[in-house]
């Protein structure tokens, strides 16, 4: 479990997360669903959103 729903109301909304040394990133989508992406990107290898505490 990385988060509950109640976490990412709204379409855009994302949380940052990391286990196991790996950066993932929750999202919201527009149409309601909840995908996960690795955070790093690709190109140069940086997080594309920061750690919520």
């Amino acid at each position: 479990m990385v988060c509950r729903e109640e976490e990412i109301p709204a379409p855009g909304d994302t949380i940052a997360y990391e286990i196991a040394a790996r950066s993932l990133l929750i999202v919201r989508q527009v149409e309601g669903t909840i995908h996960t992406f690795h955070n790093p990107c690709l190109h140069r290898g940086r997080e594309l959103i920061t750690y919520r505490v």
